[in-house]
């Protein structure tokens, strides 16, 4: 009898440590699997790659997500965001739990707010009870940053918003659409307290700021900019969404974080004419900060004094991301931008009689000539168009 038992406990041992080596095989050739696609393409290419979550279990992904990163926090909570980013859009609740869970064990890394709401907006159709836990943990996530609960409806005066220059162009009871003017922040970080060259700058209102003092209630979860789902820069003028309520924030974050957003920019940009002539169209491929970021655009048309105007798609949506296509990857700075060189060609245009006393205006003001023309969130019913401004 006792070598009955200690047979079948050396089978369960075996057993097991044919299991424990299977499944550290297994996660090794996910890591690595999961490491080309990051390298290769960011989260969109983690994404698009990930067919077959559901043959691994939530521990194995996150493990292999943590050992693809080499350590990087940001690359890992990058990977992992963008697995719930797949179970988000091939709805699957029971798996984004099981990645989240194991996410939750990490010593070093906890869910992030892109996390919270992508789990969020996979769960809100299927299990409410369980969406909503994490939709207040997404609100909770900056306890302590004083970020207030949303504002209740009001009438919203649109007079006072245009006076700021700032047009309305979708309003729905749980997001809002305008058009912000060039010049104008989206909001005011909190970096700008401490650093007494932006503290001089913060007399200016936001956008955030007009919103709120003309009655649009805002969300709460991003505890720099009240509404804020993503910007776009002080000089660009154009399309922006702002969420109304947090289950909204969420829902709309997700969207963006999956690409399920097309956005489109109109572009003035100065051409040298000692290069070769502009193609009709094409495709930018140029990384920025290490990370990969494709564009594409159209030629809208040819202006005197080497200026053309350009229609410019972005995949990925990276910083300055227009700036730096335009800049570096077709030679051909925005008129005006002032960390591209789009200030360089500013002495051929003072030739014009009619923008000798504009352009100097523009670029005190902080202006320049990028506009988000067009935003279109199919799934939302949100399409979008932003009048070009009058450069």
């Amino acid at each position: 009898r006792q070598l009955l038992w200690a047979f079948l406990l050396f089978t369960k041992c075996f057993d097991f440590c044919v299991f424990a080596l299977v499944a550290s095989k297994e996660v090794d050739v996910l890591s690595k699997a999961l490491g080309f696609f990051y390298r290769q393409g960011g989260t969109v290419n983690v994404m698009e790659r990930s067919e077959g979550l559901e043959n691994y279990s939530g521990f194995s992904l996150v493990e292999a997500s943590v050992k693809a990163s080499n350590g990087n926090k940001g690359h890992a909570s990058g990977i992992i965001n963008a697995l719930l980013g797949a179970c988000y859009v091939n709805r699957q609740p029971e798996k984004a739990l099981e990645v989240v869970r194991a996410y939750d064990c990490l010593d070093f890394l906890k869910p992030d707010l892109v996390a919270l709401c992508l789990t969020y907006a996979v769960l809100e159709e299927t299990r409410i009870a369980e969406a909503s836990v994490f939709l207040t943990r997404a609100n909770n996530l900056f306890e302590g940053d004083q970020c207030q609960s949303p504002a209740s409806t009001r009438h919203v005066d649109c007079n006072k918003l245009g006076v700021h220059g700032i047009r309305v162009l979708h309003d729905n009871p749980e997001f809002f659409v305008v058009s912000k003017p060039s010049g104008m922040v989206c909001y005011h970080s909190s970096a700008s307290s401490n650093n007494p060259k932006r503290r001089r700058r913060r007399s200016d209102l936001s956008l955030e700021e007009c919103l709120m003092s003309s009655g649009v209630p805002l969300s709460s979860l991003n505890k720099e900019g009240r509404g804020m789902v993503h910007r776009i820069d002080r000089g660009t003028s154009g399309c922006i969404v702002l969420a109304k309520s947090n289950r909204q924030h969420a829902v709309l974050l997700s969207q963006f974080f999956c690409r399920n957003v097309q956005k489109s920019y109109q572009a003035l940009i100065c051409c040298d004419r000692r290069q070769t002539k502009l193609a009709s169209e094409g495709v930018i491929n140029l990384d920025i900060d290490g990370r990969p970021a494709i564009s594409s655009y159209e030629l809208e048309t040819t202006l005197g004094a080497g200026h053309s105007r350009v229609r410019v798609r972005t995949k990925q949506g990276r910083r300055h991301q227009v700036r730096i296509h335009c800049a570096n990857g077709l030679q051909s700075p925005i008129l005006l931008d002032p960390l591209y060189n789009g200030q360089a060609s500013m002495k051929n245009l003072f030739r014009h009689e009619n923008l000798k006393a504009t352009l100097p205006k523009l670029r005190s003001s902080q202006k320049f000539c990028l506009h988000a023309e067009s935003l279109s969130l199919p799934e939302l019913g949100i399409e979008c168009r932003a009048p070009l401004p009058d450069w």
